[in-house]
């Protein structure tokens, strides 16, 4: 869990309800979940080991798997199940789309 600094008030999130999070600045990390946006103080390498199971889809952004309904090639893109989409860069691209491959055979 990710404890996340909204404009308001601070909350505990859980890894299920994050889309992704992207670094936004030097030690600012920006957590998008379904129903909001939060602001986390750290560094994006940290929370990557904290959320082992969310996958790099540019160097700036980390996606949860869980929440990706399809790859836009052209420009890079990552389609997530509430519509919200997230950059991703080519590198990052062709690795999300052999591990949900992967996903799908299983």
């Amino acid at each position: 869990k990710l404890p996340c600094d909204s404009i308001r008030n601070c909350s505990i999130v859980s890894p299920e309800d994050i889309l992704y999070l992207e670094a936004d600045g030097p030690r600012r990390i920006t957590v998008h979940t379904r129903d909001s946006i939060f602001q986390y103080n750290a560094y994006l390498k940290e929370a990557a080991k904290q959320l082992n199971s969310f996958l790099y889809c540019h160097r700036a952004v980390l996606v949860n798997p869980s929440h990706i309904r399809s790859l836009q090639k052209s420009p890079g893109r990552v389609i997530l199940d509430n519509g919200s989409s997230c950059v991703c860069s080519f590198r990052q691209f062709q690795k999300l789309k052999l591990y949900l491959e992967q996903q799908q055979e299983k």
